[in-house]
């Protein structure tokens, strides 16, 4: 048995986490945020890091002029001159399986996840964040700006045509 009772868990074959309150043979109880214990096998289950950003010298900045991106849960953060966010909400980044899920389902999580990244950039305090959506029929866009025009400390727009067509919603975070 590889986790405790008290550590921090994040689901593999699902969008999020929580805290392991016991464990029984291969199982593993985890209380999510919301205070409700699921039991998952231990093998769907991972310990979850916090995630940093590293720091660098100077001189390391100015030697890196490859753009580079490190790989986290759900985003990716692009360090270039002004670090930003990258968020995937096509259904297959967001959720392994899709098989039990209908179209509403599918957008409803996707709608969740883009909650969960939003609130990440604003913790990080970062000032953007691209959502790729695709192009499609234009529901996944259209719920995800419906939802932007609400916040009041954010403004939206489409992203750079040449690097993501127009399949992309560009997100600009400002804070007090």
């Amino acid at each position: 048995m590889k986790f405790e009772i008290g550590d921090q868990v994040e689901f593999l074959n699902e969008v999020g986490g929580g805290i392991v309150a016991g464990c029984e043979g291969d199982f593993v109880s985890v209380e999510d945020e919301d205070g409700f214990i699921f039991s998952f096998p231990e093998s769907e289950l991972v310990l979850k890091v916090d995630w940093q950003l590293k720091e660098t010298t100077i001189k390391e900045k100015v030697k890196k002029s490859v753009r580079q991106t490190d790989e986290t849960d759900g985003y990716t953060m692009v360090q270039g001159r002004i670090p930003y966010m990258e968020v995937d909400l096509h259904i297959h980044m967001v959720v392994d399986y899709t098989r039990n899920l209908s179209n509403h389902d599918m957008v409803i999580v996707q709608l969740n996840h883009f909650e969960k990244t939003l609130s990440e950039a604003k913790r990080r305090r970062l000032s953007k964040v691209v959502y790729i959506h695709g192009i499609g029929i234009g529901r996944l866009r259209n719920e995800l700006r419906k939802r932007l025009k609400s916040l009041s400390n954010c403004d939206f727009e489409d992203a750079d045509y040449s690097r993501y067509g127009q399949g992309a919603t560009q997100v600009k975070l400002w804070y007090n």
